[in-house]
């Protein structure tokens, strides 16, 4: 009797067992866009919306999908069930919008706008695009309301012959500031009641406040220099700080206090009552900053003035006001950002010792400080792409990249479990999909060396498991 119940107790383990490692579809939340193919892996000319089951919520077809040869989505802009793709028809292409919730398409003038030029947030409402006319020598600007698929040419509202080398929108996306040999301050709703600010010497760079209600402006001029705070509508402005020397800088730290660093110091200034505090004894120059998450500090990365390398911090240093807390990373000194600073929500930093040819890459939590180690490689890659986008607080990423010996490699990294899982196999990888918003989806296309038929595959970053969608191209997940 006992032997019967100890078989019926493994068949049952067995079944069980088998339901769980041969389950189709990964458990979660989320819908995959996806291009559809024909049983010879071309482009059908359809869009396909999904669930993780494989069940088609819906289906929007292109203009001209017969003389389609490829769909490329644009995976970092980040707005509720909105998608941007190019098509390409052969030596033409064009941008599209598409609102998945209705079905409703529309054609973006766009120029001639690279694909990767888009800037956006998660959930946002805008996106910025930039446009190389290599005639004029210049950039071209598209803001582009995502919600209702309009974009506006801000380039010609400043004059022909007005150039702007960088561009910044505040945390709630109300405000673009444009820089260049002059600058403007509009309102994303309205472009065309933009305010010129001005400046008496050189804007070295611009920070919003985080609840984006100011600018700070730090100036460099001839004999002094300046950190002014201005309300975004114009109608206050105050000098904050001034200072003698070649140069000072300026950044939010949260609302409440800034960063300031100058020639000889660099300090934590209250807004309120003024008081300084000096951070320490030298100073540098902010390449980026990531504030903390509830705005308790920032996590800078300075960089040191080429002629002046001694005299001035370099490297990254953690600052987190609330616990007193402040640190130097020295064995992080020569790394680069490779990822987080796009994201508004990011939690987690990835750096590397190279942006191609790298041997160690890490990341920083925010929340914390503490650094992880992902890859430690005894001869550097030949090839590094890092893929950061999408994943919601930027805890989850992906790379592709060859070893030494041109091995191909593409990892799916959980930086908070300090894990990366190599997802290369039999199959040739031909792209990635990116992170859905709760961080726990990876897509991405593998093809068939048999077959060449393009497949969607799903990683589960929380538990290690690999899941085949079914035939596809380009996927890209949809915010709800």
């Amino acid at each position: 009797m006992k032997f019967k119940r100890l078989l019926v107790l493994l068949f049952l383990l067995l079944l069980t067992g088998c339901q769980i490692f041969s389950s189709s579809s990964p458990a979660g939340e989320g819908t995959l866009l996806y291009a559809a193919v024909d049983q010879d892996g071309r482009f059908t000319g359809d869009l396909i919306l999904s669930d993780l089951s494989g069940n088609t919520l819906n289906s929007f077809t292109i203009p001209e999908k017969e003389s389609a040869d490829r769909i490329s989505f644009m995976l970092t802009i980040r707005a509720s069930g909105i998608a941007i793709f190019r098509v390409d028809y052969g030596d033409t292409n064009q941008f599209f919008w598409l609102d998945t919730a209705t079905g409703e398409m529309k054609t973006l003038e766009l120029g001639n706008a690279n694909l990767y030029s888009g800037l956006s947030f998660n959930n946002s409402h805008y996106a910025l695009f930039n446009n190389f006319v290599s005639d004029q020598s210049r950039f071209d600007i598209f803001l582009l309301d995502l919600f209702a698929g309009e974009v506006t040419d801000i380039s010609p509202l400043f004059g022909e012959d007005q150039e702007f080398f960088s561009w910044l929108l505040s945390p709630d996306e109300s405000y673009l500031f444009l820089r260049g040999e002059t600058h403007y301050l509009l309102p994303t709703a309205n472009p065309r009641e933009a305010r010129q600010i001005q400046a008496d010497g050189t804007i070295s760079n611009v920070d919003f406040s985080t609840d984006s209600h100011q600018i700070l402006l730090s100036i460099w001029g001839e004999t002094e220099n300046q950190v002014v705070l201005q309300s975004v509508d114009g109608s206050e402005s105050k000098v904050l700080y001034n200072a003698p020397g070649n140069y000072i800088q300026a950044a939010f730290i949260n609302n409440e206090e800034i960063l300031v660093l100058m020639e000889g110091k660099s300090i934590a200034l209250n807004l309120a009552t003024r008081e300084e505090q000096v951070l320490f004894e030298n100073g540098g120059l902010i390449r980026n900053i990531f504030r903390l998450p509830d705005d308790e500090g920032v996590f800078v990365n300075l960089a040191a003035d080429s002629e002046e390398t001694d005299d001035l911090v370099y490297g990254f240093i953690y600052i987190n006001r609330t616990s007193g807390e402040m640190k130097t990373y020295p064995e992080l000194t020569d790394m680069w950002v490779l990822g987080g600073g796009w994201n508004s929500n990011a939690e987690w930093v990835y750096l590397a010792d190279d942006t191609i040819k790298v041997t160690s890459f890490k990341a920083v939590d925010l929340s914390n400080g503490k650094v992880v180690d992902l890859l430690d490689l005894e001869a550097p890659t030949s090839m590094f792409t890092f893929y950061n986008f999408l994943s919601q607080d930027s805890a989850t990423s992906s790379a592709y990249y060859y070893e030494s010996d041109f091995t191909e490699k593409f990892i799916a990294i959980n930086a908070e479990t300090g894990k990366t899982y190599d997802l290369i196999g039999p199959e040739k990888y031909r792209g990635v999909g990116g992170i859905n918003p709760e961080n726990e989806l990876l897509a991405y296309i593998v093809v068939s060396e048999e077959t060449h038929q393009p497949t969607i595959m799903l990683f589960d970053l929380q538990n290690g498991k690999k899941y085949e969608f079914g035939p596809g191209r380009s996927p890209i997940w949809i915010i709800p």
